[in-house]
């Protein structure tokens, strides 16, 4: 029989059930970022993150390069873009698209407003001020995870993809990258027979990737 662990929420009076994972010989053959990475591909293809009603589910009909995403107009939607981690601090407005292309970003509401809206950072460009701070964990809370598949330099538009759904996303007036990054293979689509390349492309001639002799 497998033991169950049962974890009572005082504040809601639910009780859920949680039964632990059990070992498996494949296990040896992973590692720690493997299970992170996982962990990450899971929580884009969930559903129902915000329902109480609802059981959270997964769709996984469509690759997340198949998936339709939010277009976000940075310059009145987002009040701040946000970089944070180890050489960061260096990168400039005119690399900023470069930098958060196909990032990871956390989707901050903030709880009062601190800035009037995002002209008066950069009125014609980026909401971005090279160096700026995280926001502040006492009037600021992350609604969620977002990828930023896509950036149109000219119109100052991120393609957005996330399962946050679209009444929490209203909420998001800040992103903040950080080390947080998507796996390579959160980027192919799994409809097609990835062995010849990617999207019509040979590996040999796909930028930024090399694959094979255990890379």
């Amino acid at each position: 029989m497998i033991p169950v662990q049962r974890l009572q929420l005082s504040l809601s009076g639910r009780l859920h059930q949680i039964r632990p994972i059990l070992k498996s010989p494949l296990s040896l053959y992973y590692a720690a970022s493997d299970y992170r990475a996982m962990a990450i591909l899971s929580y884009f293809y969930s559903r129902n993150l915000a329902s109480d009603e609802t059981p959270m589910s997964w769709s996984i009909e469509l690759p997340l390069c198949a998936r339709m995403p939010w277009e976000v107009e940075s310059r009145t939607a987002i009040k701040q873009i946000v970089l944070t981690g180890a050489g960061y601090e260096d990168v400039t407005i005119e690399h900023l698209g470069s930098a958060i292309n196909c990032g990871i970003v956390a989707l901050i509401a903030e709880d009062e407003d601190i800035m009037e809206n995002a002209a008066e950072i950069n009125p014609e460009g980026w909401p971005y001020i090279q160096g700026s701070s995280t926001p502040s964990p006492t009037s600021s809370n992350c609604i969620g995870l977002g990828f930023i598949r896509g950036v149109d330099p000219n119109r100052h538009v991120l393609q957005l993809i996330t399962p946050v759904p679209p009444a929490e996303l209203s909420k998001c007036t800040i992103l903040v990258k950080g080390e947080l990054d998507m796996p390579v293979w959160g980027f192919l689509d799994f409809r097609q027979d990835t062995a010849a390349g990617v999207a019509g492309v040979k590996w040999e001639k796909v930028p930024y990737l090399q694959m094979g002799g255990g890379d």
